[in-house]
């Protein structure tokens, strides 16, 4: 039930974060601070997975840039999301391996929305980081966001949810070598309207 709030500067080489509390609310406040990895996350062998590792259930995240995330695995993620029921909002991602890597959670609904993601992916291991990979969920609400231009063959869009709910998103490729703009590989039930797409 706590905020924690977090002063508007730039943040750079600090360690990953592990937010293992539920219904937390995390937010930048008097600007969008950024968080920008380096070497430390970069090296870290034992636990590298990107700049917040999110366990708890009902987190908001608001507010926040995430840059940078590189880890061994090649899947350095701005937000790595473990818990259930995510609510990313107003948050930028910017040249990570992946911007937010969601894992295999059952009983989960991941909101995202007023967010700006690019440039994700790795040179190191091309196709497989993307802008936004979500895995088996239950339900992913994608709306009002921007994805564009992941790098090395990476997607703007990845979901395995059961239901996607993709809605009034500019998602593009106008400047990189991606692969897919949008891509539902475990099919299941989709509602993509009101978007623009561009290859």
């Amino acid at each position: 039930g706590d905020t924690i709030l977090i002063d508007f500067a730039t943040y750079i080489n600090d360690p990953q974060v592990i937010w293992n509390k539920s219904n937390l609310y995390i937010a930048g406040i008097g600007g969008q601070p950024r968080l920008e990895a380096g070497s430390i996350i970069a090296n870290d062998m034992v636990n590298g997975k990107g700049i917040f590792v999110i366990s708890g259930s009902n987190v908001h995240v608001h507010n926040i840039e995430f840059a940078n995330a590189v880890v061994q695995d090649n899947n350095g993620a701005g937000i790595r999301q473990e818990g259930a029921n995510l609510w990313v909002s107003d948050c930028t991602f910017t040249g990570n391996e992946m911007g937010i890597l969601g894992g295999n959670i059952p009983n989960c609904k991941t909101t995202i929305e007023y967010c700006a993601f690019l440039n994700s992916g790795s040179t190191l291991n091309p196709g497989y980081q993307h802008n936004i990979y979500i895995n088996h969920i239950d339900t992913l609400v994608f709306r009002y966001n921007s994805s564009h231009d992941a790098i090395a063959e990476g997607h703007e869009l990845k979901s395995r949810a059961t239901y996607n709910f993709i809605m009034y998103n500019r998602i593009a490729n106008t400047s990189s070598e991606d692969s897919r703009t949008i891509d539902l590989p475990n099919g299941g039930t989709s509602v993509i309207v009101g978007n623009i797409i561009e290859q």
